[in-house]
């Protein structure tokens, strides 16, 4: 199917258009953005103006989305995991949406697969011609992703590691991504010192409560085993995908030794999320939508792409 769909682009156009027409409608029929209780006094701000208007809601969700799908696409083609023709990043995206129940509750999380789709987009050109204003453009991210979900704090290793795997000098540009990242601090530090909103902003903090994943209770035994068969699933593809890169050249393997970081450095969003499961699922939603774009590609003597994809998804819809 996944060559069909290749070969025939325009089908794989309404696969596509189709999916975003059903995640609009659902959207426009009962979306609500939607935050937890002891989230930033910056994400409850902004989620209570975005349910105070349904234009506003649907607008920049709206927005926000058709601009993941084009940097997922970007970002694939860019680093030439997959042919300029392929749809599959984007259209695995919107099925992850669905299965995470994304078209119906827009949270924190996300606009954070925004931000990191935004920082992804920037290191495609580490290898090549690295822009030094991208790195403190990077550390500008990273610190309103945190701001937004204090999770996404883990951006910072991450990014460091990719600076270390691509580049020859590196301390300039990690020097520069944490000068962006304080500086965002910094500003918005000074905003709400002059909006006498200060003291709000540091309870916030104060109130993170790490490890929300080991006080979820209620999985029951087939939970447990679908999340593992699907992740250990995932493994697996990467895993076929590594060997099928053993044999390009040097700057083909970093880019996927890169993406192969961020799917295990996504793992410690756990250890500092607010959320639990289900809507843990929804930070994977990026790196899992990249691994099955790349897996459409490749062929397997054991387990088909589509087969392999489908027991995936399926893993993560129990």
């Amino acid at each position: 199917m996944f060559k069909f769909l290749n070969n025939h682009i325009a089908l794989s156009w309404i696969l596509l258009l189709s999916l975003l027409g059903i995640y609009f409608y659902a959207l426009c029929s009962h979306g609500e953005a939607v935050t937890i209780t002891n989230s930033s006094f910056f994400t409850n701000k902004s989620f209570h103006l975005l349910n105070t208007s349904k234009f506003a809601l649907i607008s920049i969700t709206a927005i926000t989305l058709i601009a993941q799908l084009f940097l997922i696409q970007a970002y694939s083609v860019k680093n030439t995991f997959i042919p300029k023709r392929s749809l599959f990043p984007a259209i695995f995206y919107m099925i992850l949406l669905f299965v995470t129940d994304s078209h119906c509750y827009i949270t924190p999380i996300f606009f954070i697969n925004f931000i990191l789709l935004i920082i992804l987009y920037l290191d495609i050109s580490l290898d090549t011609s690295p822009e030094k204003s991208h790195r403190f453009l990077s550390g500008l991210l990273i610190g309103l992703a945190t701001c937004i979900d204090f999770s996404a704090i883990i951006l910072i290793p991450y990014s460091i590691l990719v600076l270390l795997i691509n580049l020859y000098s590196k301390r300039k540009e990690i020097s520069l991504m944490l000068t962006g990242f304080i500086m965002f601090f910094v500003y918005l530090g000074l905003y709400y010192f002059f909006t006498d909103n200060l003291p709000w902003f540091i309870s916030s903090i104060k109130d993170i409560n790490a490890l929300q994943l080991f006080e979820y209770k209620s999985l029951n035994i087939i939970q447990w085993i679908s999340l593992a068969a699907s992740f250990l699933l995932l493994i697996y593809a990467l895993i076929k995908i590594k060997i099928q890169y053993e044999n390009k050249i040097i700057v083909m393997r970093k880019r996927l030794s890169t993406f192969i970081i961020l799917f295990v450095i996504v793992f410690f969003t756990l250890l500092f999320t607010n959320f639990s499961y289900p809507e843990i699922l929804k930070y994977f939603i990026v790196p899992i939508a990249i691994i099955l774009g790349l897996n459409s590609e490749i062929k397997s003597k054991m387990l088909s792409q589509e087969i392999l994809s489908l027991l995936i998804i399926l893993g993560l819809c129990f």
